[in-house]
């Protein structure tokens, strides 16, 4: 209970429009509403912890907390995952399933996970760049490419990503560090209203590369 309450409390609402043709928020989302669901992305069904995290016992990914949620409001509801070949290391472009993509393209919700995990950066292990690793961006374009606006895009990272060229392709954006043990649990009680999201940046969020100040600048 308290890994979920703090959890919880750390999600940061970075963006909540209106969808078209209305004056109401994307966000919350009533899950006693949804009938559909569609949560991709590899990320979203695992549980991401810090490099000096343990090994808890429990682990709710955020495909089984969402999942969880939805069931608990509407048992007859249906909810898809798909990783669509997503990875933080792959190169070739994401490839959602024509039922995935079916299955978007009229979804009462679609939440987009993408972030980073151990093999992007840790101990002695920087990353090079702010771009989003792998081939998430290209999960974002083929998920945008299908019409749904009830869209959002969940990110978990270990600090800013490049997200600049797509946070235009979702009236919400819901980001965290690695979570905990109860990030998915967090992740649902943020998206279904059971949590209001209070969270606050602790970092300043770089537009791009360019803005990044020199490695040996220790004045900052």
């Amino acid at each position: 209970a308290l890994a979920e309450k703090v959890a919880a409390n750390s999600l940061v609402l970075l963006k909540n429009d209106p969808l078209p043709g209305t004056s109401a928020a994307l966000l919350p989302a009533n899950p006693a509403t949804l009938n559909n669901v569609v949560i991709v992305g590899d990320l979203a069904n695992t549980v991401t912890l810090g490099g000096y995290s343990g090994d808890p016992t429990l682990q709710v990914s955020a495909v089984q907390g969402i999942t969880a949620a939805v069931k608990a409001a509407n048992p007859s509801a249906n909810v898809t995952f798909d990783a669509c070949g997503t990875s933080t290391t792959a190169t070739a472009p994401a490839a959602c399933s024509a039922a995935t993509q079916a299955a978007i393209k009229s979804a009462d919700l679609v939440v987009v996970f993408v972030g980073t995990d151990a093999s992007t950066a840790g101990e002695g292990n920087d990353r090079a760049s702010l771009a989003m690793p792998g081939n998430y961006d290209s999960l974002i374009s083929q998920v945008a490419a299908l019409g749904n606006p009830r869209t959002a895009l969940a990110m978990q990272t270990d600090g800013p990503v490049d997200i600049e060229n797509v946070k235009g392709d979702f009236p919400a954006i819901v980001y965290s560090a690695y979570n905990g043990e109860s990030q998915g649990t967090a992740l649902a009680d943020v998206l279904f209203g059971k949590q209001n999201p209070s969270g606050h940046l602790d970092f300043t969020w770089y537009q791009d590369d360019s803005q990044l100040p020199p490695i040996k600048n220790y004045g900052l």
